[in-house]
């Protein structure tokens, strides 16, 4: 068969003719453009092989097949388009021809086989594929619809396909345009619009702009569309075919068990004539976890509307009811949206009770339908309620007012869902009323209701389990972040395991994800990194597994438990990289002060105490204002900073900072003996540790070196070595190691060597091996009276300058100087400003 002949102006698309191949060298063993109909497959094999032809290249053009033609016609028109001897008929003479033919080959051919879809089969997609065994010289070129095995892997692992689909053969908005302009179409601003609202299918753009050509106005170019689109389902002659796509009009993203139903038929049918649809061009088909979903062309969607709504008429409500509760399966945050515009807001709080987390996305249209909700409904929807407190976040301005009354509709509305007995939703509202106090920085009440809630969740009857699957996990996910920001981390870590165990069990595989980020990071906090490292493991095995990005609020706890790992292990430099999804959206997070202090710690073992405090400082300022924290983490985050502060030898700074926290802060009382410690209050420092009280492992590690330090201090060697000894057991048994930073260095290495030498533990190459930037010395405190004649004379004042900027005379300002140099072990003015410096106890010039 000759090249066929184009009937229409066409537009010669060298992006095309390129991916297929640029010269002769380029070409593929098999080459495919699978696309529905009308998106220019021959056009584009027809340029594309005009060009091939001034290459010396043989191009041979197979007759396509009609539609329920026998398929193995399909080697009588290949024989012939390869010049076959015309009188063999018998299909076994055919195939041994067509194979003599192809061996003999004197130069490279491309064989094109177009409207393949007709007769496309397991077996002869195999057999075609044979046929690039025969000479090196053969270049298949295949048009279709669909393939059943040619575009498969039993092809594509043994020779080389170039697949070109419908996202590709579509118009790009500059191809649209220079078809306008082939056409005498010159209004480009309407062309773009045409080309947007057609999403560039090239059969619409062309047949829509061959009519404006024609006189059509430009202002009938949507009009033009509804035209198209019921051209083409008067064209549809399959019955039920016209009821599928005007269903799949109104119910985006319908699967193909809804569509069974509305269609009344069975599921072979069903899928028959979806089939026939997406050859069309008229469905898009796409894969889900569940089923197969379709939905209507983009460009016609819109103009089929009315018409779908005319033909469903009464029907409607019901099929999109039935398509919004199957959708949820699959994409709960669009069945939301379509049970909200149809105000059916019992099946939106049954939907939110179980996919939360996954309905209410900042980037999805369900958060400004919830805001829309009247407050009629609210009243009677703690779910609901629920879910809009739980918006009333950053950048959003609730007057108090407002937020007070929706607390106390969610209160009264988790009351009576207790009493009516709808545990179900009760426990969706109660996650919510926990997430909401969270929200607010109320840490303490949402302890309390945790505290409360596990309670009760003990008292459910292990049968009534099944029917809490999708919204336990919540739940307990709910009770884990409550202990997570609330400073519980043992609340944290029950109850994430429980969302971990009940997910598991009910192959809830997205909640389990999320449960195994939270149990992995409270674990890492905690202390324990060699289960926290094994956590981590399991929820990147379940996500892969899934083929899903990380939960969108859980994912930074899994961001945070990596930086801590990794610092842990060495590599602070991977650390910060694992931390930037984090602190680009720093003020959106209500665990923010965990991420600070994560990257100061990082930044601590790379660059030193200075750089992690200036990156505190940095980071807290651009937190302000975002989402509220509670105070328990803002005072880890401050005590964090007065430690770094002592590790400098700032010790005025850090004891400024240590006086406005409450001691009975575990955090809080490990920074105040710890400036104790380094101040030579060993005495004081004992005090503070022994006060502390519920402490996490981490917590007792750092207690221990303290008290290790301290008793070596007044002179009792076997109890510091015994505190040692201990902090060392647990340290490796953790797989933690910096933390043997916690103390002035020139201590630890008495210590170390003291422990080995005692026999109780050897430590020695642990302590050689703490990175230069974590080896701290003590320094005596500098008077009030010294710290200011330090803050002159880094100004660069002289003595007669200092005393008269001081109040005091120049004997005076000699002895402060003295006593500067003593205490930071200096000898001239010079190397005590470097070393304040350093130590922060003046700004840095640019300051």
């Amino acid at each position: 068969m000759s090249t066929p002949v184009l009937r229409f102006l066409a537009l010669p698309r060298g992006r095309i003719s390129d991916r297929l191949a640029a010269s002769p060298d380029d070409l593929s063993p098999l080459t495919l453009l699978r696309a529905p109909a009308g998106f220019g497959k021959t056009t584009a094999a027809i340029h594309w092989t005009d060009g091939l032809r001034g290459s010396g290249v043989g191009v041979r053009w197979v007759r396509p097949l009609e539609r329920d033609a026998d398929p193995r016609l399909i080697w009588q028109r290949i024989h012939e388009a390869l010049g076959g001897d015309a009188r063999r008929r018998d299909q076994a003479q055919l195939r041994d021809d067509v194979d003599r033919i192809l061996s003999s080959l004197d130069r490279s051919t491309v064989l094109l086989l177009d409207d393949y879809q007709h007769v496309t089969s397991g077996d002869l997609d195999l057999a075609l594929s044979r046929l690039l065994e025969r000479s090196g010289r053969l270049h298949l070129v295949v048009l279709g619809r669909r393939f059943t095995s040619l575009d498969g892997p039993l092809v594509s692992s043994r020779i080389g396909v170039t697949l070109l689909s419908g996202d590709e053969l579509a118009f790009s908005e500059e191809e649209s345009l220079e078809l306008a302009a082939l056409y005498g179409v010159s209004q480009q601003d309407h062309v773009a619009r045409l080309h947007r609202r057609s999403h560039g299918w090239p059969v619409i753009m062309r047949s829509t702009l061959q009519q404006m050509s024609e006189g059509i106005a430009p202002r009938d170019s949507a009009r033009t569309l509804a035209v198209f689109g019921r051209q083409h389902l008067e064209g549809i002659e399959m019955p039920g075919a016209k009821r599928a796509l005007l269903t799949a009009v109104l119910c985006p993203d319908i699967s193909i068990e809804v569509l069974t139903e509305v269609l009344d038929c069975e599921v072979d049918r069903a899928e028959r004539i979806v089939r026939e649809l997406c050859e069309q061009g008229l469905l898009q088909e796409s894969l889900w976890e569940y089923t197969s979903r379709y939905r209507c062309h983009g460009g016609l969607a819109g103009p089929l509307r009315t018409l779908a709504l005319q033909e469903l008429g009464d029907e409607m409500r019901d099929i999109r009811l039935r398509h919004a509760a199957d959708l949820g399966r699959d994409d709960p945050a669009a069945a939301a949206i379509q049970l909200l515009d149809a105000e059916e807001y019992d099946g939106v709080s049954r939907l939110m009770a179980r996919y939360f987390l996954e309905v209410v996305r900042p980037d999805g249209g369900v958060v400004p339908r919830l805001l829309r909700i009247p407050d009629d409904v609210l009243r009677e929807q703690p779910v609901l309620t629920g879910a809009v407190v739980f918006l009333m976040g950053p950048g959003v301005e609730v007057p108090e007012q407002r937020m007070a009354q929706l607390f106390r509709w969610l209160r009264a509305g988790i009351r009576s869902e207790l009493r009516e007995g709808n545990y179900e939703q009760n426990i969706a509202a109660i996650g919510l009323l926990i997430a909401a106090e969270r929200m607010r920085g109320d840490g303490a009440e949402a302890l309390r209701i945790s505290r409360d809630a596990e309670e009760r969740i003990a008292q459910v009857p292990e049968t009534r389990m099944a029917g809490y699957r999708f919204t336990f996990p919540l739940l307990f996910s709910a009770l884990g972040a409550a202990g997570l920001v609330g400073g519980d981390l043992e609340l944290g870590r029950r109850n994430y395991q429980q969302a971990v165990d009940v997910a598991a069990r009910f192959e809830n595989r997205i909640e389990e994800v999320r449960a195994w980020n939270g149990l992995t990071l409270v674990t890492a906090l905690s202390g324990d990194l060699r289960a926290a490292e094994d956590h981590m493991r399991r929820a990147e095995e379940q996500r892969a597994a899934l083929g899903v990005d990380a939960p969108q609020f859980s994912g930074f706890n899994a961001v945070m438990s990596a930086a801590l790992i990794a610092t842990e292990r060495g590599d602070a430099e991977e650390a910060l990289g694992a931390l930037d999804p984090g602190l680009a959206v720093l003020n959106r997070l209500e665990h923010w002060p965990l991420m600070i202090v994560a990257e100061a710690q990082a930044l601590e073992v790379l660059e030193g105490p200075r750089a992690a405090l200036e990156a505190i400082e940095h980071r807290r300022a651009s937190a302000q204002g975002g989402m509220p924290s509670t105070f328990t983490l803002r005072c880890s985050l401050a005590a964090f900073a007065a430690r770094l502060s002592v590790r400098l030898g700032d010790y005025a700074e850090a004891e400024r900072v240590l006086e406005t926290l409450p001691l009975p802060h575990p955090d809080v009382s490990l920074a105040s003996a710890t400036l104790l410690l380094y101040r030579g209050e060993a005495e004081g420092a004992l005090r503070r540790v022994g006060s502390l009280s519920a402490v996490t492992q981490r917590q007792r590690v750092e207690a221990l070196l303290i008290e290790a330090a301290a008793h070596w201090a007044r002179g009792e060697t076997e109890t510091a070595i015994d505190c040692f000894a201990e902090a060392g057991d647990v340290m490796r048994r953790l797989g933690l190691r910096l933390l043997l930073g916690t103390v002035p260095y020139d201590r630890l290495v008495q210590l170390a060597a003291a422990a080995r030498g005692a026999g109780a533990i050897d430590l020695v190459d642990e302590v050689a091996r703490l990175p230069e930037t974590l080896r701290t010395e003590t320094f005596e405190p500098l008077t009030k009276a010294e710290l200011r004649t330090l803050g002159a004379l880094a100004t660069g004042l002289t003595v007669s300058g200092i005393a008269e900027q001081c109040f005091i005379t120049e004997n005076t300002v000699k002895f402060h100087l003295r006593g500067i140099y003593r205490k930071l072990r200096v000898t001239s003015r010079t190397a005590a400003v470097e070393r304040a410096t350093a130590m922060r106890l003046v700004p840095l010039e640019s300051d």
